[in-house]
């Protein structure tokens, strides 16, 4: 069969209007001509293979319009003409009109369009005849149907499941309803009748009557007692099993608020499960323990998920349940109400993180430590945050008014308000949900509605004793569980660590009495196992040691505000000699440093001899561990009271300190310990010390730049002829101007360059791996290699030093979600861009507000969210149509604030 042949080419065409448009196009500019020539045979034919099934292709040889739908894109681009299917993705460039016009109908049947300005005929003109896929058919039946039916529902499931994930909860708090709970279980079981307090004196031993030693909680107390039990007597020597509440493995609950900057429970975690198989200790996760029976000496436990409960039983019984979240009685306040929350568990914060998406105000009961650690986190999940406190003035337990006040001038700088002298009289509460709180305050004398939507009870705790009451131990009058020097109950086989523990009346809530109580009943069980052994005796020697209270010092950050307060003994605080009134009546004299414009408070307290009996601190504690360690002093020494204002001459020098002086307050390290461990262990950096001593372990303050370990640390090498460790990490042993010079030098251009020559290969066990993790140096290395190379910082060997931040042009929050900042120079602001972020806003349904940085911040954007709400303000084009509302707005672009680092 003839065709016409192009004279040009070898393209032959069954229709001369296909070769006329063939020369039009293809041989622009030339004359036409033709030639008769057989038609091409198919390479198809040529192969002897049939041509492929198009996908969606009927059996009567027509396509379904649902499959040409899928085609409108770019790469994929369908076109029906006259019920004939075209495939016009190649013709896309060539198209007279240009792309846009062929995208425009892609997936759809453009024939009235195509005829309003073409004849049917013309067709083969544009077109090849291969670019015909066939008629249009009909849609499938049967299985197909029913295929597509299934598709369906797996997408409206999937659609429902994330409306559900995204939504605000609409049960209660898991965390409040067991706070509750317990609460109700204590006080229905009456404790058994209290006894003096037992002597310190003549102690009879502790004694094991077998191996088995069960430990009831796996929180920070009871794993550092099983480490220190397991490291005095070795592995397998004692048959112990941890019960542990929670499905997690023990983590740190004193930097819990962390937890909303990563969101990755391992980061916080404590333990590895690793390590329970290596030194044979039997560990239950979500386990329970529901009853302790003291004369068959077994513990009755349940399984959280199952339910199912077995016996397990001890030769001697550990608590370590901590404590419970105190709620305090409020009406309307109940477990079926829908928004408020405790501050205590992972779990909590999860609750809270998920119900901040869709709610933009809530309070903190309570103004204490624990009070301003939630409340840091709810102004991190960008809500309006409100501290209701029942006291005068914030933290009434460790500070005084003048701090209190000082300390609530910073906080609400922030944009944080605080409600002091506040008594709360009933929740609002609408549809099972909180909607405010009405109470009456120090600014308002007649009560008033506080409109919230989020509440979080964090007003102190009280100790977890149901099991030690249920079983007729002996309980402190203010609860806990009695013990003694030896951290042994009115039952001499229980033993009780933590804030579980009453010690002469007292319940410490601080972690490191915790850690302190775990060490002495260790060596206890250290001693006691000698009596298990029959082939050795115990090594000569003192007793076992005797717990004899802690220190209540305290030097935290709370909402970004350095906060402490020492004392050379209790009495500090509980005789409140830092208030005026009472060191009046003691005799006792005090200095008090003042600074309204910064914020500024500090007061040290003297007795006559002009010994330090304690201070507080606020806005900053910088020579905190000086000062703590020189209360412990019997005087001044060579120093007079005026030497220890701020920036005075009162300065703490560790070659000062006594070997005997604490460094370390959490773990109880001293000065000779670290001293020990630069000479005979070989540490000469931080980390070193923090393995071998375990100081730094808990609250981290001591080895700042403020502590005294790194101090010590420091004369200690040079002493020995040692340079201390100054690099700009753990894992580059350079300062900043030193790496600088050897990038440039050896012009190292990628981050893996920078890792090959300067890290400290060999040095540190998988150094790739802990360098992942590594948030000191990224940002130091990102920072030289944009000074030097001016390189794209998203290139590749530049990627992986990008923040999240910085990567997505958006602030990460607590919640998971983003805060865009666009750029307004120098505060100056069009009108027309105020409506492009009204807009924007609107569209993408986000938050706004002024930042404590003046910027403005659109708040609660999704991470897919983020190119289109770029797009639209770089383009300066956007547009929103709700019910209400209508606009559009063509302006200039908008660029980045580049407000995205973290202090």
């Amino acid at each position: 069969m003839e065709g016409f042949g192009c004279t040009y080419c070898l393209q032959v065409f069954p229709e001369e209007p296909g070769l006329q448009c063939h020369v039009k196009f293809s041989h622009e500019g030339k004359p036409y001509k033709s030639e008769k020539r057989a038609l091409n045979t198919p390479l198809s034919a040529i192969l002897g293979v049939s041509k492929p099934e198009v996908a969606g292709a009927s059996a009567t040889g027509g396509i379904p319009l649902s499959e040409v739908k899928k085609h409108n894109t770019k790469d994929s681009a369908w076109v029906i003409l006259h019920d004939q299917i075209y495939d016009l993705t190649k013709f896309l460039p060539d198209h007279p009109g240009g792309p846009e016009v062929v995208l425009k109908w892609s997936g759809k049947d453009a024939t009235k369009f195509w005829s309003a300005i073409h004849k049917k005929e013309w067709i083969a003109e544009y077109t090849k005849p291969e670019w015909c896929l066939g008629p249009v058919g009909p849609e499938p039946k049967g299985a197909d149907s029913a295929k597509m039916k299934e598709y369906e529902d797996e997408i409206k499931a999937l659609k429902a499941k994330i409306e559900e994930l995204t939504s605000a909860p609409t049960r209660p708090s898991k965390g409040l309803q067991d706070a509750m709970s317990i609460s109700k279980v204590v006080q229905q079981i009456p404790a058994a009748p209290s006894t003096p307090a037992p002597a310190t004196e003549n102690l009879p031993p502790v004694e094991l009557k077998g191996r088995k030693v069960v430990v009831v909680g796996h929180g920070p107390v009871g794993h550092d007692f099983v480490m220190k039990l397991v490291g005095m007597v070795g592995d397998g020597t004692l048959e112990v099993t941890v019960l542990g509440e929670e499905l997690l493995l023990a983590y740190d609950r004193v930097h819990l608020t962390e937890y909303f900057e990563h969101r990755d429970a391992s980061k916080l975690v404590m333990a590895d499960a690793k390590w329970f198989e290596e030194h044979k200790v039997t560990l239950k996760t979500g386990a329970q323990a529901k009853k302790i029976d003291r004369e068959k000496k077994v513990v009755v436990v349940q399984d959280v998920k199952t339910n199912q409960s077995t016996e397990l039983p001890y030769d001697a019984l550990v608590l370590c349940t901590g404590s419970y979240p105190f709620v305090p009685p409020l009406e309307n306040l109940s477990m079926d109400v829908a928004g408020a929350f405790v501050y205590r568990t992972i779990d909590d914060l999860e609750g809270m993180i998920s119900f901040a998406k869709k709610s933009k105000k809530a309070a903190v009961i309570g103004g204490g430590l624990l009070g301003l650690e939630a409340a840091k986190a709810v102004y991190d999940l960008g809500q309006e945050t409100h501290v209701l406190e029942m006291a005068p003035f914030l933290m009434p337990t460790q500070l005084d008014a003048g701090g209190g006040k000082a300390l609530q001038s910073k906080i609400e700088e922030m944009g944080i308000e605080v409600h002091t002298g506040s008594r709360l009289q009933s929740l609002v509460v609408e549809d099972g949900r909180v909607k405010g709180v009405k109470l009456t305050d120090s600014a308002h004398k007649e009560p008033y509605v506080l409109e919230l939507e989020m509440l979080v009870v964090s007003a102190g705790i009280r100790a977890r004793d149901e099991l030690a009451r249920g079983c007729g131990l002996e309980i402190g009058a203010r609860g806990g569980v009695v013990v003694d020097s030896r951290m042994r109950s009115s039952d001499p086989q229980i033993f009780a660590l933590g804030e579980v523990a009453s010690y002469k009346g007292m319940c410490y809530g601080l972690i490191a009495p915790g850690w302190e109580q775990a060490g002495v009943l260790a060596k206890n069980f250290e001693d006691a196992t000698w009596g298990l052994k029959k082939t050795a005796s115990k090594p000569e020697g003192g007793d076992a040691p005797l717990y004899l209270g802690s220190d209540l010092s305290t030097k935290l950050k709370l909402l970004g505000v350095d906060v402490a307060s020492f004392g050379s003994t209790t009495d500090f605080w509980f005789a409140r000699q830092f208030d005026d009134d009472k060191a009046k009546q003691l005799g006792l004299s005090s200095t008090i440093q003042m600074d309204p414009f910064s914020g500024l408070y500090r007061k040290l307290i003297f007795n006559n001899d002009l010994k330090l009996l304690g201070g507080l601190l606020v806005g900053n504690a910088e020579d905190y561990y000086s000062l703590l360690n020189l209360s412990k002093q019997d005087n001044l020494g060579k120093k007079v009271p005026g030497d220890l204002f701020l920036g005075g001459s009162g300065e703490g020098d560790s070659e000062d300190l006594s070997d005997d002086s604490v460094v370390c307050l959490c773990q109880k390290v001293t000065k000779k310990q670290i001293v020990d461990a630069v000479k005979d262990e070989e540490c000469v950096t931080i980390a070193d010390l923090k393995r071998c001593t375990t100081a730094g372990n808990g609250c981290g303050g001591c080895v700042l730049s403020t502590g005294f370990v790194p101090k010590i640390l420091k004369t200690t090498l040079e002493s020995l002829g040692k340079k201390a460790f100054v690099g700009i990490s753990p894992f580059f042993p350079f300062t900043r101007a030193e790496l600088f010079e050897i990038i440039r030098v050896k012009q190292l251009k990628t981050y893996d360059d920078v890792v090959q020559e300067c890290a400290r290969a060999g040095k540190i066990p998988d150094l790739q791996a802990a360098l992942v993790g590594d948030e000191v140096c990224k940002p130091v290395v990102a920072s030289i290699l944009a000074s030097l190379w001016s390189e794209v910082p998203v290139a590749d060997g530049l990627r992986e030093l990008q923040d999240t931040n910085d990567f997505v042009m958006a602030n990460m929050q607590r919640s998971g979600q983003y805060s865009v900042i666009p750029r307004v120079s120098g505060g100056e602001v069009t009108p027309q861009e105020l409506i492009l972020m009204g807009t924007v806003a609107m569209k993408y349904n986000l938050w706004t507000k002024v930042t404590g940085a003046q910027r403005i911040g659109l708040f609660g954007a999704s991470i897919w969210q983020l190119p289109d709400i770029w797009e639209d303000f770089v383009t300066g084009r956007s547009s929103f149509k709700g019910e209400k509302v209508q606009v559009k707005v063509e302006t200039q672009g908008m660029e980045s604030g580049q407000a995205y680092g973290k202090a």
